[in-house]
């Protein structure tokens, strides 16, 4: 990097107003920035100047600041998704994902379970099971039901019907989505349960920046 150039970064962290641009321009080039960038940006940061939370979040991974994760309460399942598939370590970041698992398992629509289900499938340690393996239990039941609707929905015979028939083509999607989400919890709960981990064995511990 030439000097200029970082002079010119080091003026910009200090002096822009619009912080969240910049970040994800250092953000693209992580690798390329000298320290003393790092510990600019961070100071900026932490002197209360407001960025994104998934642009915090993603500053913080790469950075592994404890200082800046501490710094902030992270709130939105995605930025929990990237904090966690990262290998931050904090063990209610797993938690809070189970938590909001169990919360969104009974709404018809849910934008972030299924996405949730397999983070912890890939990644989820035995602390999990604590709040899966119930909450698959207690739901087997309503389960083994939409599985049976669901194969009587998905006859030949009932192609006619249901062409005809737009609540029962809801009918059908949504059965065939229950049934889909039981199962990946299901074997989230299965994969789980044969890693057998430690909540701390995927743990990449903080940095000195």
């Amino acid at each position: 990097m030439l000097e200029v150039e970082k002079k010119s970064m080091k003026r910009r962290i200090k002096k822009s107003r619009d912080l969240g641009s910049l970040v994800e321009e250092m953000v693209e080039r992580w690798d390329s920035w000298p320290l003393e960038l790092y510990f600019d940006l961070k100071c900026r940061i932490l002197s209360g100047c407001y960025i994104d939370e998934m642009l915090f979040a993603r500053v913080t991974i790469l950075a592994r600041s404890r200082t800046l994760y501490e710094s902030r309460t992270f709130h939105g399942i995605y930025t929990l998704h990237e904090l966690f598939a990262a290998a931050i370590p904090d063990r209610s970041i797993e938690l809070r994902i189970c938590e909001n698992v169990e919360n969104e398992y009974q709404k018809e629509v849910s934008t972030s379970l299924r996405s949730s289900l397999r983070l912890l499938a890939e990644f989820g340690s035995v602390q999990a099971l604590d709040i899966l393996e119930p909450l698959a239990f207690d739901n087997m039941p309503v389960h083994q039901v939409a599985s049976i609707r669901n194969d009587m929905l998905n006859t030949p015979e009932s192609a006619p019907e249901e062409a005809a028939d737009l609540a029962l083509q809801f009918d059908r999607i949504s059965t065939s989505l229950k049934v889909m989400t039981y199962k990946a919890l299901s074997r989230a709960v299965e994969l789980i349960k044969r890693r057998n981990a430690d909540p701390e064995h995927r743990f990449i511990e903080w940095s000195t920046i």
